[in-house]
Parts: structure tokens; C-alpha cells; sequence
């Protein structure tokens, strides 16, 4: 409390007190004595979800800051990278702790290959091979594959599927439908 720091805050005899002349009157004085903050210790939160990581700072009187996101393909959507201040810091109650997280979607890659390398091109980036749907094709040898969905580039939640065209060979006894959409009709 410094309001009465330096104040006569006691004296003996009290006020008012009938005493002789010239006996003494003794004070006691507020000293200041600063008073320290009550700190805590910022928990590690790295490696926890999100929700986790806020509910651990808030058992500890701690804040989370809004997240920054990461791509990573390492880990799970929502895993804490890293935080400010760092574990085992100790700082005041209250205080918002900033976090690093991963993000919870990935990128679709372009996938060309066997189905073995297809499918250890998705777990890469968190993916997972949905159907592979057989098209007759005469432009593309069997097996390649012409088409698939999600398109290479598109940004999607990890764990989705891609699905994926592969070329056959076109039986005899079918023709391919050239395309015509676009062309003069004298041209068709």
C-alpha cells in the first residue's frame, strides 16, 4: 500500500492522552514495501489441439491468443507447433500466450504412377484414394491416369479423398465421342 507509505500511522500515548511535560511520545511509520505481482507458469502446450491448449492456459490463469496457422503435413489439423512465451516462463495472470498451429487443410497434388506411389503421394499430404473409376481412352495408354477429383492444387480439409480416372483400352466393339462442343456446326 504506498497511499500511507510515510505516515504517522501509531502513536503511544494516544491522542488526548494527559501526560507531563516532556514525556515521550512514540510513532510507528508506514513503511513502503512494494508488493510483488503473483506470477504463474506458462504450461507447455506444445503437441496439444487447439481446444486442449486453451483449456490447459486457462487452468493456469493464462489467455490464448488468436492462433497462427502453418501448413504442415506432418501432423494433425489443429496440433500447437509452438507458443510465446515458452513453457516453464513466468509471467503474469492474464497474460495471452501466442501459438503456432498447423492447419487443418492441405493441397491436392497432381498424381501420375502406380497405385502404391499414388497412395503414399496422398498420405504425404494427408489424403487419402477414393475410388479409381476405369474410362475407355484411346488417347491414353491403360492405367494412366486422366482425370481426378479434387484437381491437382485445390486446397481441401486433410483426410478427403481423391478420386481418380484411369484410361482402359477402348473395346472394339466402341467407339470414342470426339469432342464438338465449340466447333461451327459445319465442322461437327
Amino acid at each position: 500500500d504506498t497511499v500511507n507509505a510515510g505516515r504517522i500511522v501509531d502513536q503511544k500515548p494516544a491522542a488526548k492522552t494527559p501526560v507531563q511535560p516532556g514525556t515521550p511520545v512514540s510513532v510507528t511509520i508506514k513503511q513502503y514495501r512494494p508488493v510483488r505481482p503473483r506470477l504463474v507458469i506458462v504450461p507447455n502446450v506444445r503437441g496439444l489441439m487447439i481446444d486442449a491448449a486453451r483449456d490447459t492456459l486457462k487452468l493456469h490463469s493464462l489467455q490464448l491468443a488468436p492462433p497462427t496457422i502453418q501448413d504442415r503435413l506432418d501432423v494433425p489439423g489443429g496440433m500447437v507447433l509452438d507458443q510465446k512465451p515458452a513453457p516453464g516462463d513466468s509471467v503474469r495472470p492474464g497474460t495471452s500466450v501466442s501459438v503456432l498451429v498447423a492447419s487443418d487443410s492441405t493441397f491436392v497434388p497432381l498424381l501420375q504412377g502406380s497405385e502404391q506411389n499414388r497412395k503414399a503421394l496422398l498420405a504425404r499430404y494427408s489424403l487419402l484414394l477414393g475410388n479409381s473409376n476405369p474410362v475407355p481412352s484411346a488417347a491414353a495408354a491403360p492405367g494412366i491416369i486422366i482425370g481426378q477429383n479434387p484437381a491437382p492444387k485445390t486446397r481441401v480439409q486433410k483426410n478427403t479423398a481423391v478420386t481418380i480416372d484411369v484410361a482402359t483400352v477402348v473395346p472394339d466393339t466402341m467407339i470414342i465421342v470426339p469432342k464438338v462442343t465449340q466447333l461451327q456446326n459445319s465442322a461437327a
